[in-house]
C-alpha cells in the first residue's frame, strides 16, 4: 500500500509481475488477478473502499491489466470488481504486434494464437470504464495501439475519456 496516498483519502498498491522470458503468456494477467484479489480482500483494513478500485498499467503492465479486465478467465468468481481501468501505452491488439523476439518471449512463437490472447475485443465488451493515455513521442507502434483502441471504443458506442500528452514519451507519460 502506498502510504502518501492514504493521507489524501486514497490508497494505492504497486505490485510486481513475473517477467519474460521466464514467465510466459498468462503469467502477467494471473499476477494482476492475484493483486486485485489481494486488494479486494485487504483494502478495507487500510481504510479503502473495495467498490472504488481503479487498475492502472503502463507499457507491458498496461497489456497485462488490459488482458486481466478483458478476459473473464482471470476474474474472481464474483467478477472483476473494478471501478475503472487506466491504460498507459500498452499493446492491446496483438494481431498487430511486430514479429520479433520480444513478443515471442512472452506470447509464444505461434502468432496464430495472438488474436485469442489479445485483450482488444474484450476491452470493447467490458463494462469497466476505460481511460487510455498516451504520449505524443511514443514509438509509432504504441502510438497507433492507443489511437486504434480509442477509435474502436468510440465506434462501439463507449463514452471514452482519453488523453494525448503533447511532448511526452513512452517513459515520461508515467
Amino acid at each position: 500500500i502506498v502510504p502518501g496516498a492514504a493521507r489524501r483519502g486514497r490508497a494505492g498498491a504497486d505490485p510486481t509481475c513475473r517477467l519474460a522470458p521466464n514467465a510466459k503468456w498468462r503469467a502477467g494477467a494471473e499476477d494482476v488477478g492475484a493483486a486485485v484479489h489481494w486488494t479486494l480482500d485487504n483494502i478495507a483494513k487500510f481504510g479503502g473502499d473495495p467498490q472504488r478500485i481503479f487498475l492502472a498499467g503502463h507499457s507491458a503492465r498496461g497489456t497485462h491489466v488490459a488482458t486481466y479486465v478483458a478476459q473473464e478467465r482471470f476474474h474472481a468468481p464474483g467478477g472483476h470488481s473494478l471501478a475503472g481501468l487506466i491504460l498507459l501505452s500498452g499493446n492491446y491488439d496483438l494481431s498487430n504486434v511486430p514479429a520479433d523476439e520480444r513478443y515471442a518471449a512472452y506470447f509464444g512463437s505461434d502468432q496464430s494464437k495472438y488474436a485469442e490472447r489479445s485483450p482488444f475485443t474484450g476491452l470493447l465488451k467490458t463494462d469497466v470504464p476505460i481511460f487510455p493515455a498516451y504520449g505524443e513521442l511514443e514509438p509509432p507502434f504504441l502510438f497507433e495501439q492507443s489511437r486504434n483502441l480509442i477509435a474502436a471504443l468510440e465506434q462501439a458506442g463507449r463514452n471514452v475519456s482519453a488523453i494525448h500528452l503533447p511532448g511526452h514519451s513512452h517513459i515520461s507519460i508515467t
